[in-house]
């Protein structure tokens, strides 16, 4: 058995980064789908067939295995096959593994054949995201995903994002040009998102939403009203131009940076191109991709 679970485990991954370097964006949802239902349909069949084999071999070994005078039932009953005197369940047992055995033979010329087809199999360039996409152990034996190939593209981008050794926003921050200090985006993307849910901003609302005193933004809003990006009126933050103009370049930034982790997928599709630009506004809106309030500002 533990060379079978080291065979599936290794093997369980490699058709997804096949399927997923291969295909075009517009097709990824479709192919990722495809993969995990001919996955489980395989199991099923898979299940059946070897099922058959082995509940036909089973019956006639145990009845060659079970010594006289054993009660045939107690061949099918744990607690009682352990009860008897070990001459008796040791035949027993062997008739179980002899049908076991039977089963992994009957399965062999399958792995044969897919062996056989695998050395025919157009060797392509791996892409790293499908790469790390397929590595999610849970994700190989999940059920059929979305046919969506933007949500296929969103957890790719997810995991990227996930499996960065630092965080990426001092580095996005200084190779846009974007005047903000890490501090001063985060706060900008909270009064966006407040602006777009109520209208304007306060700093107590956040305070609320992110358990950390309204005094600690205090200073990094002064510093956004200073630089023209923001207004406050009774509390009330709003965008200026020039901050709107700040934010959209703040959300052009992490869809530079997005491009470049995505660059394997080396597509000029006009659907990609969307995809990432809703992708990277939703990334940055979020607060996501820059940390929260405690870790940003304080």
């Amino acid at each position: 058995m533990l060379v079978l679970g080291l065979g599936v485990g290794m093997c369980m991954p490699v058709a997804m980064v096949v399927v997923q370097s291969t295909t075009s964006y517009e097709d990824l949802g479709v192919a990722t789908s495809g993969v995990s239902f001919l996955r489980t349909l395989g199991s099923s069949f898979g299940v059946a067939v070897f099922g058959t084999v082995y509940a036909g071999n089973l019956p006639g070994n145990l009845a060659a295995a079970i010594p006289p005078g054993v009660d045939p039932a107690a061949a099918s009953d744990v607690r009682a096959l352990h009860a008897l005197p070990d001459q008796l369940k040791a035949p027993i047992i062997a008739a179980y593994a002899d049908t076991l055995q039977v089963v992994f033979l009957a399965a062999a010329p399958v792995a044969a054949v897919a062996f056989l087809v695998a050395l025919f199999l157009k060797e392509v360039p791996l892409r790293d995201t499908a790469r790390a996409a397929a590595t999610e152990v849970g994700d190989n034996f999940a059920a059929p995903h979305s046919s969506d190939s933007e949500h296929e593209l969103e957890k790719l981008v997810a995991l990227i994002y996930s499996r960065e050794r630092r965080d990426p926003t001092p580095e996005v921050l200084s190779g846009s040009g974007v005047p903000l200090t890490h501090a001063q985006a985060w706060l900008v993307v909270k009064v966006f998102r407040q602006s777009v849910d109520h209208g304007h901003a306060t700093l107590e609302r956040l305070a609320e939403a992110t358990k950390v005193p309204a005094g600690v933004f205090e200073p990094v809003a002064r510093q956004l009203q200073t630089r023209g990006y923001v207004t406050e009126s009774d509390g009330r933050y709003r965008f200026t131009p020039q901050g709107t103009d700040v934010f959209t370049d703040l959300v052009a930034a992490w869809r530079r940076w997005l491009l470049v982790k995505l660059t394997d997928w080396n597509c000029d599709d006009l659907e990609f191109t969307d995809a990432v630009d809703r992708v990277a506004t939703e990334l940055t809106t979020s607060g996501r991709a820059l940390g929260t309030g405690r870790h940003a500002v304080v």
